[in-house]
């Protein structure tokens, strides 16, 4: 009887031994990840400190400048506007758009690049905008 109490006993005394050991293993663990958590969060802000001057400059330099019709612009008096309904393609509707974003001759709209041209329209799945511009050019002379 003796035996099977001290065999008891060193089964409860071992069992709590490795308890008592496995849980100060997991806080330490635990401690190493947030340790490690909020080192990476210091470097993934640095990292975006680092970068947003570098993507507003670069979005600036790539994209043209877009004026919308929301946007004040000087008012000109003696504009000199060709009826850009000529274009194939071009209607009542995109005219006003086009004249809202200062494009009134075909030159303007020559001028342009396909990509600039989108960027003004804001919709360019819906216009030709490569077509467009040849047949501005083919126009302004």
């Amino acid at each position: 009887m003796k035996a099977i109490g001290a065999f008891l006993l060193g089964l409860i005394t071992g069992w709590l031994t490795k308890t008592v050991v496995a849980d100060a293993d997991l806080r330490q663990r635990i401690q190493a990840f947030a340790s490690a958590n909020a080192f990476l969060k210091d470097r993934i802000r640095s990292l975006e400190v680092q970068t947003k001057p570098k993507s507003l400059e670069t979005k600036s330099l790539t994209q043209p400048a877009i004026q919308t019709a929301n946007q004040s612009r000087p008012i000109a008096t003696n504009i000199r506007k060709d009826d850009l309904k000529l274009i194939k393609g071009i209607g009542p509707t995109l005219e006003k758009r086009l004249n809202d974003t200062g494009l009134y001759t075909f030159a303007d709209l020559a001028r342009l690049t396909p990509e600039e041209l989108e960027a003004r329209l804001g919709n360019p799945r819906r216009v030709a905008t490569a077509d467009l511009i040849e047949q501005a050019k083919e126009l302004a002379g």
